[in-house]
This record gives structure tokens, sequence and C-alpha cells, in this order.
């Protein structure tokens, strides 16, 4: 019994024994299985969110590649407007002469032909092209062909009673007249250099100061304001990319957020603003379909916090510096987060064609009829000498470059908070973290033709670029250290001779005018003492049309220009002097090979011509193309210019264009320029910074207009001629003035207003203290500053906010080769022509591009202390900074804007790539 009763006793408490069993399995078995999926989940909701910040970082990549392609598309402008400028000074201003109307030879020769007199010859030394008009051109007597405008004969006495005063009084009549029409001619040809450097258009007040200004192409706006309006354009654009980054964005309906995305879009209305909009919503609406609300409670959506990582600001200078000119003071564009542009100002000096009045003795001799007797002399009164005087345009803003030290680049942090089926943990949530970087590529804002790196050297200069010669072309120095005179000998005095160019280092004061040689700084904020100017000049295209022939470049950093004696040869071949790159540019204007008459139509014509695309600018720039053009070359994208007119010029098609490019914004908190002041406040600190290469001009032609008042005393009669040739070229004073002999004095002499150096210097810097205005000629509304603010008044709302302008397409190969950003090759499936075929339909789609695209990068790829590598399967990050042939440019260590882990209080430890 007593084992029975143990028995039933252990069965009946063995009771549920597998039922717990069982039970405890399934539970164990259900939290295994639960934690599996909730492994998964938090799997997910890591790939997930990763995926959302890979989306963020390539949104905001994508604005910075828009934005560079916009950046990149008004550099061209800048240089299309160069181009113009080019054309007209070496083209239109130069057409009497035979090499410029007909054939061109190889170098080109900008001289004028030598003028045979009886005496002799007088011999144009300097290749250096300078604006000359002449509309009664004809045959061999063009004034602006020949190098000398004979003088009046004024013969020996004869003794005759009363005929020697009365003659020598016609003729000193005659010659005084004579005299003044070389001035007025020599006033024409200084205003149309002028407008075509100055010319502010839609300006009614600029009339009083080019009243006498020739109509030819006046109606256009001239370089230097056109190409500062570029330049202020593209500041504003460079801002939006540096918006500061912001931290912690998150949606406003979401729990504890407190960056709220719309609430920054909505207080803070602007364009910059793009960038962090874009990549917030990519990566929010990678999260879930629904928005944040009572009906949608997803922790990781609703939780999503994205912040932009901050790069370390790069140390890029003071105010003055190349990354810093035409900033205003105290604003954020100068701290440059992902991009650095930097100005190259550079100091040319164009020539016109100055008559100026001599007196020479025995200038005129007269064999005899028959060959008996001795040669007669006489002297040559009122001689109108072809002088080539430079006028300065200092700081031209020629174009931007990329500083290559500074990557444009994006990284993100994304941050959301997961809660799953169940937390074992303490905290209430487990917070996931993701990053992710991208970068614009594919793309170029423009060519380094000049070295702006400043290696331990002055960030504000702009210097040379060796040994690559890329300056040569766009910039010719003039050495002027043996200069030859006007019968062509080699001198080697100070003094100034008849035919020399001026203003120059003539009478040894002022440290010279004109760039020598390679060494010197070219443009940017440079000291008095060091301030040189360069001729202008540019590589138009390709010589024999392949990127390779670099026969329009010089044996040196910059062309150097030297006088060449009579009998000597041409050296100089870089650029326009390069006669197949001369002859493509004056191919643009129509009737110059048949000799037809040319009409302002076909000077327009031309114009809009030369700044059409060419080869050269398709391989060193970006070029905007029509959606005509993408649709004709069948790539996978649209073209930015839509507006095809019915106008042809020649083969071309003309478009009309327009690109966003803010000038003025009084709405957006972001804009540099709010309003005309700020504008007019930038111009003036900009014009002020270069007073002190003005006020080398201004020593320079007072010095030269003494030397020229000197140069027309008659022996006969010592009467002078030049004192109106002297006073037209810079009006110091009566002829007291002239005659005294302290040359520094005359050096700081105040023109008037109605001499060109006067007019110039006023119309400049609008510093009355730099002028005699004694007379009241010196006109307030005159100045470069009032005409530029009058200009900027009457713009509309759609010219502050876009560019507009005329785009000419060429009916040649060019157009084809204007995708050259990005061409994927066999690497990417791609054949040469950049097609890819699709492996099942057989599609071809033409994926070349002509603007910036967006790749991922590796996040430690842009941090510091990291770097990337070509091998083992690492995505390698090259830098902008060192050339890939060079053999470390795959190493983040060459940019300034690095990742820094620590100033961001993130840990990348944990990240492999």
């Amino acid at each position: 019994m007593d084992e029975d009763f143990k028995i039933k006793t252990i069965l009946l408490n063995a009771r549920g024994q597998m039922t717990i069993f069982f039970a405890t399995t399934i539970l164990a078995l259900i939290t295994f299985i639960a934690f599996i999926i909730n492994i998964g989940i938090f799997v997910k909701a890591k790939i997930n969110l990763q995926n959302a910040v890979d989306a963020a970082a390539f949104a905001g990549a994508s604005v910075q590649a828009r934005q560079l392609s916009n950046i990149s598309y008004l550099n061209w402008e800048m240089r299309n407007v160069y181009k113009e400028w080019m054309f007209k000074n070496y083209v239109l201003g130069n057409l009497s002469l035979d090499e410029i109307s007909g054939p061109s030879g190889n170098p080109v020769n900008y001289r004028m032909e030598p003028f045979g007199t009886g005496g002799g010859t007088v011999y144009d030394g300097y290749n250096v092209p300078s604006v000359c008009l002449d509309f009664k051109s004809s045959g061999s007597v063009s004034v602006c062909k020949k190098a000398l405008i004979p003088g009046l004969p004024r013969f020996a006495r004869t003794d005759v009673l009363g005929m020697e005063e009365t003659m020598d009084s016609f003729i000193d009549a005659l010659a005084d007249q004579k005299a003044s029409d070389c001035s007025r001619r020599s006033n024409i040809n200084f205003l149309t250099n002028f407008i075509w450097a100055y010319n502010v258009v839609g300006v009614p007040e600029l009339m009083d100061s080019t009243i006498d200004a020739p109509e030819v192409a006046a109606d256009r706006m001239g370089a230097f304001p056109d190409a500062f309006n570029l330049a202020l354009r593209i500041r504003n654009l460079e801002a939006q990319v540096n918006k500061a980054p912001y931290e912690g964005v998150c949606a406003g309906n979401g729990p504890g957020c407190q960056r709220d995305i719309d609430n920054i879009v909505s207080s803070e209305q602007s364009p910059a603003n793009e960038r962090v909009y874009k990549a917030f919503y990519s990566a929010f609406r990678n999260l879930g379909g629904q928005d944040c609300g009572p009906g949608n409670t997803d922790e990781l959506k609703c939780t999503f916090k994205l912040s932009e990582l901050a790069p370390r600001l790069p140390n890029l200078g003071g105010p003055f510096t190349l990354s810093n000119l035409l900033i205003p003071d105290n604003t954020q564009a100068r701290r440059k987060y992902f991009l650095d542009l930097k100005l190259m100002p550079v100091n040319y000096a164009t020539f016109f064609t100055l008559l100026a009045s001599t007196t020479t003795d025995s200038g005129i001799q007269v064999t005899p009829t028959g060959g008996g007797g001795s040669p007669i002399s006489a002297e040559s009164t009122a001689e109108c000498v072809a002088t080539k005087v430079g006028m300065p345009i200092p700081g031209y803003p020629l174009g931007f470059v990329k500083n290559p030290d500074v990557l444009t680049y994006y990284a993100v942090k994304g941050e959301s908070e997961f809660v799953g089926l169940f937390n074992p943990f303490n905290s209430a949530s487990i917070k996931l973290t993701a990053y992710a970087a991208a970068k614009p590529f594919g793309g170029r804002v423009g060519p380094m033709i000049f070295d702006v790196s400043h290696s331990g050297g002055n960030p504000s200069y702009l210097l040379p670029r060796a040994p690559h010669f890329k300056t040569s072309p766009y910039v010719s120095a003039l050495d002027n250290t043996n200069p030859v005179d006007r019968g062509g000998t080699i001198t080697t005095g100070t003094d100034y001779q008849e035919g020399m160019p001026i203003p120059g280092n003539y009478g040894g004061v002022g440290g010279g005018f004109w760039l020598k040689d390679e060494t010197t700084p070219i443009g940017g904020w440079i000291d008095s003492a060091s301030i040189f100017f360069a001729v202008p000049n540019i590589p138009y295209d390709y010589p024999s049309g392949s990127p390779t022939d670099t026969s329009h470049f010089a044996g040196s950093s910059v062309e150097i220009v030297k006088p060449i004696p009579l009998g000597g040869s041409i050296g100089t071949s870089a650029g326009l002097y390069n006669g197949d790159v001369f002859t493509k540019l004056k191919s643009n204007l129509a009737g110059l090979s048949t000799g037809a008459t040319i009409s302002m139509e076909a000077i327009n014509d031309a114009i809009l011509s030369s700044r059409a695309p060419t080869l050269y600018d398709a391989v060193n720039y970006l070029v905007p193309t029509p959606e005509t053009l993408n649709q004709e070359v069948g790539v996978d994208s649209y073209g930015i210019i839509l507006n095809e007119t019915s106008e042809k010029v020649g083969t071309n098609t003309v478009y009309d264009m327009s690109l966003y490019a803010p000038l003025i914004d009084s709405q957006d908190p972001n804009a540099l320029y709010k309003g005309t002041s700020d504008l007019v406040n930038i111009l003036q600190d900009y014009l002020a910074r270069q007073e002190p290469a003005i006020l080398k001009y201004r020593g320079s032609m007072n010095v030269a207009s003494q030397l020229v008042y000197q140069k027309n005393f008659s022996s006969r009669t010592r009467a002078n001629y030049g004192l109106a040739a002297a006073q037209t070229i810079s009006n110091i004073g009566d002829s007291t003035v002239y005659d005294s002999t302290d040359i520094n004095t005359i050096y700081n002499s105040l023109p008037g207003c109605r001499s060109i150096n006067g007019k110039f210097v006023w119309f400049f810097t609008g510093n009355s203290s730099l002028v005699n205005n004694s007379a009241g000629d010196c006109l307030a509304k005159n100045t470069l500053t009032n005409l530029m603010q009058a200009h900027w008044n009457e713009l509309n709302s759609v010219q502050r906010a876009y560019y507009t302008g005329r785009f000419s397409l060429p009916d040649s190969d060019v157009r084809n080769r204007l995708f050259s950003a990005y061409r994927p090759g066999e690497m990417s499936d791609g054949n040469p022509a950049g097609e890819h075929t699709n492996f099942f339909s057989g599609l071809r789609t033409n994926m070349s591009r002509n603007f910036y695209s967006s790749k991922f990068v590796t996040l430690k790829s842009v941090s510091a202390g990291s770097s990337a590598d070509t091998f083992n399967g690492n995505f390698a990050l090259f830098s902008e900074g060192v050339p890939f042939n060079q053999g470390s440019g795959n190493t983040e260590g060459t940019f300034k804007n690095t990742l820094i882990p620590q100033e961001l209080n993130i840990d990348l430890s944990q990240i492999q790539h």
C-alpha cells in the first residue's frame, strides 16, 4: 500500500510538468523567434536609415553639382566677354592694316607701314595692336595705315623782304590747325578704345563723355562693366554653395523636433536652403510613405534628424585675397565650407593710336628734277607721328578658377530612435546613426590660367603660371628696355622719341609702366611700386584644331614683346600673334576676304559669332547647350537653353539664353547684395584699391605729354605747335608748366578733364583730388561708379535674378564636342563616343554630359587623418589639390576643408571606408 501510495503521490506531484516544460520551451522559442525578428527589424531599420542618409548625401551633392554648373556657364560667359573685347581691339580696331583686312602672316604683323620721304623712313617698331579708325580709308592713303602723316615744309630763308614773315605766319596758322586735327583724330581713337572697355549701356548720362565717339559697337556693354557684373553674379552663386551647414534638422510634427525643416525654409526664404531641404526630404521620404502625425507613429521616421557635417573652414586670408575679392565685409560668405573661387584680376592696358604732332629739322628733302643741283632740305612742321598709347584697365576680372585646395563635397549624419518589438535595455530606445558622403564630379569651372596656389607667397597676387606656359596666350609683356626710335634704330636713353609707345618709363620716374618679364605679378592687390600693365591677348582657338597643339604658346610664362629694329623680325607667336588663331577670329567678320564694305550689321553679326563656342572653350570650360542640340546628339539630359530664334548669323543658329544668376535680391537674407547701394560700395572699394595703378598711369601720361610738347619747337621761328597735342594727352597747364625742368613736378601734376589723361582718371576714380577741375569739366555723372549705379537701378526683376544674352551655336563639328564634362568609356560599359548600349533592348543612349554630376565617396576619404587607396576594392577619392600624375593625388591630405571628427563630436572609429 505504501509503495502504491508513494507512486500515486509521485504521479500526482508530477502532473503539469510536461505542460510547464512545453510552455517553457514554447516561451523560449517564441522569445528566440521574437529576438530574431527584433534583430531583423533592427537590421532593416539600420539599412533603411543608411539608405535614407545615402539619399540625402546624394541629393545635397546634386544641388552642389547644379550650382557648380551654373557657375561654370557664367565663367564661360566671362570668357565670351573677353573674346568680344579682343575681337574689337585686334580686328575692328586695326582694319586699316593690310594683314588684318587681307591675308595674315604668321606671326601676325600689327605694325603700321613705314612712310618714306625724301629724308628717310618713319618706322613703327612696336608690334602691338592699336585702335585706329579711318572711315574714309582708301588704298594706301589711310591715316591709320602709315606711321606718319607728313608735315608742312618750311624751306630755308630766301631773304625776300616781307615774304619770310608772311610765309612763316601762314605756315604757323596751317601747322596749328593741322596739329589740332591730329588731336581730334586721336580723341576719336581714344573714345573708341574707351567705350569698348568701359561703355555702360542704357544710361543717357554717358553721352556727355563719349558724344564724339563713333558708332562702332557703341551700343554694347564695355568689357570691364560686363565682366564685373558677371563676377558679382558668380560670387552670389558661390555664397549659395557655401551656406553654413545645419545640425539636427527634423520634421516639425515629430516628437521633440526643435529644428523644423519647414520653419527653416519658411523663415529664411532663400535659394541657399535648397541643399538642406532636398537632402532632408530625400532621406525622410526614403523612411516611409507617410508623414508623421496622429495616423503615423513610425518611430524611425518620426524621430529622424539630419545633420550636415561642417568641414573645417580653410584659412583663405584677408579681405583682399583673390578668394575674397568682391565679397562684402562682415558676411558669412567669407566662411567657405565647400567652395573657394579665386578671381583673376589682371592689369591690362589696350592701345589706341595717338597722332602726335612734332616738328623735325630737315625732315623733308627734295631732289631737284633731272638730278642736277644739291638736294633741298626743309623743316617738316606739324608732322603727325603715329604713337601707340596705352589705356589702363586695372584689375580686369578675367574669370574665376576653382581653388583646388578646397574640395566640394557633402557629408551628412542621420539619427533615429529604434524601439522594435521589445527593448532589453534601460533606455527607452536605441539611437541609430548613419553617415554618408557624396561630391559633384565631371565638370570644370575654368582653366588655371595663372598661378593662384601662393605656396608661401602673397595670396593677393596673381602670378604667371610656370612651367606650363598657359599664361602666355593671355598676357603680353612689353620690354622697352632698348627702345626703337622712328628711324628703326635701337636707342639706350630714357628720353621719349617720336613713335615710341606711351606711357613708358621716360624721364626715369614712376618705376616703369609695362610688364617686362614673367617674374612680376600680373594682377591682384599690389603695392604701387610693383604694379605693371600687360597687353591683353587670348587663345581664341587651337591653331590646328587639335587640343594637343601648343604652337600658340610662348616659350616662357608670358609672351614678351620687344621693339623690332629696322630689318628685324617678329618674334612673338602666342595667342592672336599666331596667324592661324588670328585667322579663325577675324573670319567671323563677313566681307574681309572679298574687300566689301563692312557694315554695322556685319560688325554686330561678327561680334555674336566671335562669342560662339570654340573647341578651346569645349575643352577648357563648361558650355551650356540648347535643347535642340541635346535631342540632335541623343544625350540623356535636357539642354539649358530653350528659346531658338529665327535669326541666323552666317551658318550659326542664334538662341535667347537665360541663366539663373542673381545679382540683387532684397528678399533673400543670404544674398550678398540686397540693393544697389551694396553693389556701389563693392565697386567703389574695388576701384579705390586700383588707385595706385591709376596714379602710375597719370604720372606716365604727364611725362609723355611734356615730351611731346618739347619735340614741337620750330628751329626757325621758335614757335611751338605741340601745346595742343600735349594738352590733348594731359592738360596739366599752359606752356610755362610744360617748360618746367622738374620731372617730379610734371609726374605729380593734376590733369584737367578735357585731356585723355584727366578724363580717364576722373572717370575711373571719381576722386576730385586726383584731377584739376578748375574748369568744371569733371562732371560727377561721368564717373564709372555713377554710371554703373544708374545701370543697376534700371534693371528689372528678371534681369536682377537672371543673366540674359544671346547664344550662337556653330554649324560645325564643335557642336558635337561640347559635351566634354563626362564621357563614359569602356570601363563604364560605354564606347569611345560615350554611348551606352542596353544589353536586353539594344537601345543606345549617349551618356556624355556638359554639366557636373554627383557620385558617392567614402567618408574616410574626406576625414582628417585618413586616406583612401586604389586597391583591395576601396573606392578612391582623387583630391582636386594635386594632379594625378604626381602620384599623391589620391590622399585626402591635399585639401584643406576636411572633416575633423573631434570638432564635430562624432565617432568614426567603426567606419571602415
